[in-house]
């Protein structure tokens, strides 16, 4: 049918706007998996290098599901990976995004969104969170799980607009750490 063959067409798109690569480094190691619970939906991440060589990344749950998660979540993408160039302040590049999509989007649509920015050199990690489910960090020499658990308010919710606030907080990374960074997805879908 011509629904049918219009959600694969938006499916093939919205898979263009996933990391075809994940970057290299000397003392970092990515891997990402990434299974859709419908041909097209609102969970999306990207991996970034920053104009000063720091890796950026990024993952967001756009409310909804279907077509209009899909659109937001597009736009989303597009407008994270222009600030992110701009500026190396998750907190600073959320309340940029937030500002945008408050202007475009004019449904109940909204945002949770993660974002890290690693210094290979300085071995840590800053980073804000927006609502987001809090990524899991492992420590290799405490042999510990902690949450990255911190303030923030949803993106893009124009009810919050003048009184959405994000923070930034850095932590230090060692030789064996991991982080796993997910949507609610991993935890609904369980």
């Amino acid at each position: 049918s011509e629904m049918e063959e219009e959600l694969e067409t938006a499916r093939r798109i919205q898979e263009g706007l996933m990391p075809k690569e994940l970057p290299e480094m000397i003392n970092l190691k990515s891997a990402a998996v990434y299974i859709p619970a419908g041909k097209v939906g609102g969970d999306l991440y990207d991996i970034l290098i920053t104009p000063s060589q720091k890796i950026a990344i990024l993952i967001f749950d756009v409310s909804g599901h279907g077509i209009p998660a899909a659109l937001v979540g597009a736009m989303a993408k597009m407008l994270f990976a222009n600030f992110i160039e701009k500026t190396e302040s998750p907190a600073e590049v959320f309340r940029m995004v937030n500002r945008q999509l408050c202007s475009f989007i004019k449904t109940e649509q909204y945002l949770t969104a993660f974002l890290g920015i690693i210094d290979p050199v300085k071995s840590c990690m800053t980073y804000s969170r927006a609502g987001h489910v809090p990524p899991l960090v492992y420590n290799a020499n405490l042999k510990q799980i902690t949450r990255l658990d911190s303030k923030g308010f949803f993106i893009g919710h124009t009810a919050l607009l003048n009184i959405a606030e994000y923070f930034e907080h850095t932590i230090n990374l060692g030789p064996g750490d991991k982080i796993l960074f997910y949507t609610d997805g991993l935890t609904e879908g369980a």
